[in-house]
């Protein structure tokens, strides 16, 4: 939860999340507690109905479905199972975030794939949004997902500027046992993996600030990018 740092610099904060299945809603309230957290039953989207595919590894259901083809040439993601099926209702974050007409100051996305969706629909948001924060991908882990470079053109074109790419998460390509041995002995394992995702922040570009945005607390930009980034936020066109 990479908010929580950020709840503990004593400065008043609202924190909104998202679960779309039932079962996990009591259990994140729980483990969450204590942080002015207001947890929403719904699957951000573009809100339409949408399958929603459940998956063997929980962090990694998505709306998009597993494209095993790709995933089984990687130890670590080879192991990948859609379980079960449910048809969903999607919601957009604008929808979602109507009643919340205040800065956001950090928008964090995580929903495997439906990044790109989730920012199509938060146009409103994204105005008085200064930081956005979300897991991109350079391979389709999912089939038809968007990857990284569809994300950044629309979040520059939308007024913001990358800040750092970070929390890379590399994958081994699968090979036969006598072949992984050799590798290892050798000490060339990461010649032979490939960086499929990533965290990719972007900050609000300084030369186009929203109303919403210069009266936002800029105290608490400056923590995340502190906190998050170990750099000061100054991005510009």
């Amino acid at each position: 939860m990479s908010y929580l740092p950020l709840c503990k610099l004593g400065l008043a904060h609202h924190v909104i999340g998202f679960e779309p299945l039932e079962e996990r809603l009591t259990e994140r309230a729980s483990v969450e507690n204590g942080t002015s957290l207001t947890l929403l039953p719904y699957a951000v989207g573009d809100g339409r109905p949408h399958t929603f595919y459940i998956n063997n590894e929980d962090a990694t259901s998505s709306l998009y479905p597993l494209n095993e083809a790709f995933c089984s040439a990687f130890e670590g993601l080879r192991t990948l199972k859609t379980v079960r099926e449910t048809k969903i209702e999607t919601v957009r974050l604008d929808d979602a975030l109507v009643q919340y007409s205040i800065p956001i100051d950090f928008l964090k996305l995580d929903i495997q794939g439906s990044e790109l969706t989730a920012l199509a629909g938060a146009e409103a948001a994204l105005e008085r949004t200064a930081v956005v924060h979300c897991e991109v991908e350079f391979a389709p882990i999912y089939e038809g997902q968007p990857l990284y470079p569809e994300i950044q053109a629309f979040l520059n074109a939308k007024g913001f500027a990358l800040i750092d790419i970070l929390v890379s998460h590399r994958y081994a390509h699968e090979s036969p046992s006598h072949i992984r041995t050799q590798i290892a002995s050798s000490g060339l394992m990461q010649s032979f993996s490939a960086r499929i995702s990533r965290d990719a922040s972007f900050c609000r570009k300084r030369s186009r600030p929203s109303l919403s945005i210069k009266n936002s607390p800029w105290r608490n930009i400056c923590s995340i990018g502190h906190l998050r980034f170990r750099t000061i936020i100054e991005a510009h066109e």
